[in-house]
């Protein structure tokens, strides 16, 4: 069997799996075994795909299969494992976000400043085209990865704001806390949580008293006086 190790930055790049999704899949693998095999950068003997896979067979004793692709370089492996998750059907919406904001911010850094991160063909992607190109890679609408972006790019900025508060490291912070999709959807849901208003103060309603100009009904047997003197 192949040789490999684990790369910290790799298996925290994408966001971490929820404790019912880990559930389902370690049953699962007990049930049916790892149909899947693992995906090792063969350049580099690191695992890029299959993190949870690889932990829960190892705990249990299932055995598993490894497959070897080449990347370029580290850009490339993360820009793979992007469009590996967006092909997962049971992504949620939150997720599906980031990983496309991830991937139109990463291409565009390729076709414009950052021109250090070459793609992988080596060729620049042309101006203009990297929102249509995501779009039909992805099957989803031009619109749908603009907004993405602009999620991701709220995420990474709140994450980093939030990474003071625990020691300037995610993993100083609380378990729930240390996915930075987790922090931020935090401190959104708090900034959109309506202000609770102050009880109006109810004050008590003057008794009705008719304008002294206001012409009074005729009441049998009373008289009415004459106010114009």
């Amino acid at each position: 069997m192949t040789k490999f190790s684990i790369s910290a930055e790799l298996e925290s790049f994408l966001p971490s799996t929820t404790e019912d999704e880990k559930k389902a899949l370690r049953l699962s693998l007990q049930a049916e075994g790892c149909l899947q095999p693992l995906t090792v950068w063969a350049e580099e003997q690191v695992l890029v795909d299959g993190h949870n896979r690889y932990r829960i067979c190892v705990d249990e004793g299932i055995p598993f299969t490894v497959t070897e692709r080449n990347f370029p370089g580290l850009e490339a492996v993360k820009e793979w494992m992007l469009l590996q998750q967006l092909c997962r059907r049971n992504l949620s919406d939150n997720h599906r976000r980031w990983c496309l904001g991830q991937l139109y911010e990463r291409r565009k850094g390729e076709k414009g400043g950052d021109r250090k991160s070459k793609p992988q063909n080596g060729a620049l992607i042309p101006k203009g085209s990297v929102r249509n190109q995501i779009a039909n890679e992805t099957g989803s609408s031009k619109n749908t990865v603009e907004r993405s972006a602009t999620f991701t790019r709220t995420v990474e900025a709140l994450a980093k704001a939030a990474l003071p508060a625990h020691g300037n490291h995610a993993a100083d912070a609380p378990l729930p806390m240390r996915d930075p999709l987790a922090r931020v959807l935090v401190a959104v849901f708090a900034a959109a949580a309506p202000t609770p208003k102050r009880p109006a103060m109810l004050r008590p309603r003057p008794p009705y008293l008719p304008h002294p100009c206001r012409r009074l009904p005729r009441l049998p047997g009373v008289i009415r006086p004459n106010l114009k003197g």
